[in-house]
């Protein structure tokens, strides 16, 4: 992926850590749900993509699952087995340093995909995946399709850094054909104030499910964010799911 968006941010995860701090609950049922409706079979290993400093990933192992962490940001990776336990592996997410069919279901979160800057870099992604899943193993990931829903402050929430009370925004700033600049601001009652901007690549949703297909996934869907509700026009967050058949030759 070379120089990742949001760099500056991902170097500092105590902070990261504390702009995303909550529950992994609702996240964590959503992937199981989602694998028990499209995989047939049980879920042992899985494969956390973009983990940040573990936050879903200790969802997962909370409840059971042997969880691998994979992260381009070393300082992220640091962080999540340093105060989580987590079992991590810095790489980039378009090389990814496992067996074939090592992995039972695999997902990422927080825009993730967008960080890979161009259709090219997405599919060599989706082919990496493709080939550490095993036969009928299944990828989430949440990700913009298209264009954002929301162009301005788009959502924001309250947190604590060390104990003091912040509010966490997130906006768009603008958009320009496939890419849109992701604004990120924490704002905090003792005067702390951090901006980070980057720009991210939104890509079509017929172009993924084409690249999709082309890797050796036989389905590739969009589901309303926490829904299993197909989308037919995917526009702004969705939920993309790719299905890996059960008998596949090597892509």
């Amino acid at each position: 992926m070379g120089l990742a968006p949001h760099e500056d941010l991902y170097g500092e995860a105590r902070m990261y850590d504390s702009m995303f701090s909550w529950d992994p609950s609702t996240e964590v049922q959503y992937v199981i749900e989602v694998a028990r409706h499209f995989r047939a079979g049980d879920v042992s290993r899985v494969l956390d993509v973009g983990c940040g400093t573990g936050r879903v990933a200790a969802g997962f192992r909370g409840l059971g699952y042997d969880v691998l962490c994979l992260d381009l940001s070393y300082e992220m990776c640091s962080y999540a087995r340093r105060t989580r336990a987590l079992e991590v592996v810095v790489a980039d997410a378009v090389s990814i340093p496992l067996r074939e069919a090592s992995m039972d279901l695999a997902y990422s979160f927080l825009a993730v995909l967008n960080h890979l800057s161009s259709l090219a870099s997405l599919e060599e992604h989706l082919r990496e995946v493709w080939r550490v899943l095993r036969g009928g193993g299944v990828y989430v990931a949440d990700l913009v399709v298209n264009t954002p829903d929301c162009v301005g402050v788009c959502d924001e929430w309250e947190t604590r850094l060390e104990g003091q009370p912040c509010v966490v925004r997130h906006a768009v700033k603008e958009v320009e054909g496939r890419y849109f600049t992701e604004v990120l601001e924490i704002k905090c009652v003792d005067g702390t104030r951090r901006r980070f901007e980057s720009r991210l690549h939104a890509p079509g949703a017929s172009e993924l499910v084409e690249v999709g297909k082309r890797v050796g996934f036989d389905k590739v869907v969009f589901l309303k964010p926490f829904k299993l509700e197909v989308l037919s026009e995917p526009r702004g967050r969705a939920f993309m799911v790719l299905v890996k058949p059960r008998s596949s030759r090597r892509r």
